[in-house]
């Protein structure tokens, strides 16, 4: 059962160009099993949830959270509206940790070094459960970051696309040995690392195909030097850690699962 872990709607991530209703068609049009709808420091209700798996029965339709906290975003799971309510902007990883595990969930650091060039330390005792390994926001550069993490602490990885547009659905996802029908499923299938990491091959060469030209394009902006990092995002769609990334040299491909 291949499930999307990272998907934003514009229903309440602002940076969202996707509405619920497009997500869950395009979802199905690219074969997934499931996805589940992490909007930024919102969590659905469980009405809206429900409401949208009405119009799409064929397609699994779960709610997560990222949470923005003091040492980078976190993906939580298996988390309730009263759990939700507690989580305030820049809260320190720790203490999301705490309260999503009080609630029988989990915290999953999503897309590690996309912000900063190191793992903050306070990471390594916040008691995580995992780290994303892949999304479209999870490029080469990241590969060492994670993996050392992932080892040092001994948690597994997730996949998922972060997907903000219908295009970008159905790059990466997670496979499930077994049916996820709720949130308690998922939560125990990670835990249990019953699953593996999975992608469009074919998709995924052809983006790395094209970063070349990206990364040429980004730098002669920066070498104009007329536009600001908010215009360049707006004209030519290039994020601000894509924009770090050709300023710092680094290795912008995405990973191959």
């Amino acid at each position: 059962m291949i499930v999307d872990m990272h998907v934003h709607t514009d229903r309440y991530s602002a940076c969202s160009h996707m509405s619920p209703e497009a997500m869950a068609q395009t979802a199905m049009a690219q074969s997934l099993d499931g996805i589940v709808i992490t909007e930024h420091d919102t969590l659905w209700s469980q009405d809206e949830v429900q409401a949208l798996q009405a119009q799409v029965p064929a397609l699994k339709i779960l709610r997560g959270i990222e949470v923005s906290t003091a040492q980078g975003h976190a993906l939580s799971y298996g988390v309730s509206s009263e759990d939700a309510a507690a989580f305030y902007a820049h809260m320190p990883l720790a203490d999301l940790t705490h309260i999503v595990h009080d609630g029988g969930g989990i915290v999953i650091l999503a897309h590690p070094t996309r912000y900063d060039d190191d793992i903050p330390p306070e990471v390594y005792d916040a008691g995580i459960d995992g780290v994303e390994a892949l999304s479209l926001n999870v490029r080469m550069y990241m590969a060492r970051a994670i993996e050392s993490l992932a080892a040092q602490l001994d948690i597994p990885s997730i996949a998922g696309t972060d997907a903000h547009v219908t295009e970008s659905l159905g790059f990466y996802g997670t496979d499930f040995q077994d049916p996820i029908e709720t949130e308690q499923d998922l939560v125990a299938a990670v835990k249990a690392r019953a699953y593996s990491l999975c992608g469009d091959l074919s998709r995924i060469t052809a983006y790395n195909e094209t970063v070349k030209d990206q990364v040429a394009q980004m730098e002669h902006l920066l070498q104009e030097g007329i536009l600001s990092r908010n215009e360049i995002k707006a004209q030519y769609g290039f994020s601000f850690s894509f924009q770090e990334g050709v300023r710092k040299g680094r290795d912008l491909h995405l990973r191959m699962p």
